[in-house]
């Protein structure tokens, strides 16, 4: 459960910050507002981290 980690979101990327975000919304059928309009960082074969919130924002959204 990430409730449990203690994670400071200082520290993370953008593109982790936003996959961290889309999770927690998954698994506490919850979202923010502004997390269907936020951009997550332009779509790369080498960005996995953006691929994979793109994936996940189509399952909440």
């Amino acid at each position: 459960d990430l409730d449990e980690i203690n994670i400071n979101k200082t520290d993370l990327s953008k593109d982790q910050q936003y996959l961290l975000d889309i999770v927690r919304a998954i698994q506490t059928e919850q979202r923010a507002p502004d997390l269907a309009v936020r951009d997550p960082g332009s779509l790369s074969h080498s960005r996995w981290l953006t691929s994979a919130n793109r994936i996940l924002r189509l399952f909440i959204f």
